[in-house]
């Protein structure tokens, strides 16, 4: 299954929806069932806080959930759990204050984990088919996905700050975050690399000093084949917000999604060789790689031996 939303109607009175998360099953429970979680994603379209998230998580136990939207607008749910089985299955009752869904409904929430995947799978049912027609016509999924892409964020960060440090010398897969970028960009030959990284880089660090983003992580290098020979490179650094372009540094982003990663350790001389090492990796095991690729440059040591290059190949 791939991450988008899937749903289906397996009976005249159900709703079931699908979405796979790519996180461990742990994580993902946690971000269904912890207040400071649950609050931070499960907003629907823009423009919606939730001022009220209070979870009793045990059978027997109640919920209750206040969203608030900015031009002061409130909608209330909450019910009684009926199954809790960390981290598996809960099953739970709903009821809204401005009752949409014609009557108590009854949720079913299953996570199932395959190879560092997560799909959680809810079925809603309804007490009649009326309700259920009249829910899907709500456009209630576009909703639920919106709060599923900032779960997607949530979960890559969480993943990223309980992963153990990479040994040097070792390839492994990652769950990496998407993050706000300053770069410049340009299409070069594979000779042309150091001359331009050298002339862009300069042009990015004149104009980040220059405006309010603040820096927020270490510098980058990103590349994607143009073919022919030519990449089209892309260093920069990760900042704290998106901005207008000015002259040809621009805002963009790292990507997000699972990636090979390979910690090289020692003189930048021996990048092309690191490089070698994850891609003949990725091939032995098996992983299609997406033809984008990036390393990041750990803190500046006098010492060649001992500096850290984080190099990244996002999974296709």
């Amino acid at each position: 299954m791939s991450n988008a939303l899937e749903v289906t109607t397996p009976s005249d009175r159900e709703i079931r929806v699908a979405r796979a998360f790519d996180a461990p099953r742990a994580l993902v429970f946690d971000a269904y069932t912890k207040p400071e979680l649950v609050s931070r994603w499960l907003l629907g379209p823009p423009g919606w806080t939730m001022p009220v998230c209070e979870i009793d998580l045990k059978t027997g136990g109640r919920y209750r959930w206040v969203w608030r939207h900015e031009d002061g607008r409130e909608m209330g749910t909450g019910g009684v759990y009926r199954e809790v089985v960390p981290p598996e299955r809960i099953v739970h009752t709903e009821l809204f204050d401005e009752d949409w869904t014609g009557g108590e409904v009854l949720v079913t929430t299953e996570f199932t984990e395959r190879d560092g995947k997560t799909t959680v799978t809810m079925t809603v049912l309804f007490p009649s088919k009326a309700a259920r027609d009249g829910a899907l016509k709500t456009g209630m999924t576009d909703g639920m996905e919106a709060g599923h892409r900032r779960l997607d964020e949530i979960l890559a960060s969480a993943a990223a700050e309980a992963r153990p440090p990479a040994a040097p010398g070792e390839c492994s897969i990652v769950t990496v975050e998407r993050q706000l970028t300053a770069v410049a960009r340009a299409q070069v030959r594979l000779s042309e690399i150091p001359a331009a990284e050298r002339s862009l880089r300069k042009m990015i660090d004149d104009t980040v000093g220059s405006i309010d983003v603040a820096p927020l992580g270490h510098g980058f290098t990103l590349w994607r084949p143009m073919g022919d020979g030519r990449l089209d490179q892309e260093p920069g650094i990760v900042v704290s917000r998106v901005f207008e372009p000015i002259g040809e540094v621009m805002s963009s982003t790292l990507p997000a999604g699972r990636a090979v990663r390979f910690l090289h350790v020692g003189s930048y001389e021996g990048l092309p060789d690191a490089w070698h090492t994850l891609f003949a990796w990725s091939a032995k095991e098996g992983h299609k790689l997406a033809d984008i690729n990036w390393q990041i440059y750990g803190d500046w040591n006098d010492d060649p031996a001992k500096l850290e290059t984080s190099l990244h190949a996002l999974l296709a």
